[in-house]
């Protein structure tokens, strides 16, 4: 794992696109309610060569938060995802909380095609099996939440599980920070604002 508590030396502006090589792959994982959903939609306005692959989920929208289908995520059926095991059509899949998310090789592929570097957001056990197949330019970022207390409130404050599910994702909070050094890097969100130049500035560095 790379130390990734440095200095900021670049000012958040929008850089001008330009074409992709060799696209890399950004995977961005954390605890349920650490920010991550919130951090990639805070700096993909200002990473204009980096571009999210839509994941797959058996859930439904959250209404409270306008999600929309091809959009915020594939939203399907149970049969409709697993045709898609079936059909090996998956680079990872999990169920999560009583549903199923997976990253399709086609999302990827689709990014890919636009000549940009690919973000993906998944969870932390998603995340543990892209990292076994040893993608090429495959680089890893962990969202690490100090405290259990600031899990509980972010959760809490979206308004978007019932207390049983806050509670099971709290009882899972420490078993996925401790994977934390299994990634690349990782950044600590005390501050949202510091955390999102830190981010831009380490997705502009590993663009190079």
């Amino acid at each position: 794992m790379r130390h990734c508590l440095l200095p900021i030396c670049l000012q958040i502006g929008v850089f001008k696109a330009q074409k992709i090589l060799e696209p890399k792959i950004f995977l961005i994982s954390a605890p349920s309610g650490a920010g991550k959903t919130t951090l990639t939609e805070a700096c993909l306005p200002f990473l204009p060569n980096l571009k999210r692959a839509i994941t797959h989920t058996t859930r439904k929208p959250r209404s409270n938060q306008k999600e929309q289908n091809a959009v915020d995520y594939y939203f399907v059926s149970d049969q409709e995802f697993e045709e898609g095991i079936k059909q090996g059509a998956f680079l990872e899949w999990q169920a999560i909380y009583q549903y199923k998310y997976g990253t399709s090789f086609q999302a990827v592929e689709d990014v890919k095609k636009m000549g940009k570097h690919v973000l993906l957001v998944i969870d932390v056990e998603g995340a543990r099996s892209l990292r076994k197949l040893h993608l090429p330019n495959l680089f890893s970022i962990f969202i690490h939440v100090p405290t259990v207390e600031e899990i509980l409130a972010r959760l809490s404050l979206r308004k978007t599980e019932s207390k049983e599910d806050i509670q099971e994702r709290i009882s899972r909070y420490q078993e996925e920070i401790s994977s934390r050094y299994e990634f690349d890097c990782v950044l600590i969100n005390r501050n949202f604002q510091q955390l999102t130049q830190n981010f831009v500035s380490l997705v502009r560095a590993f663009s190079l």
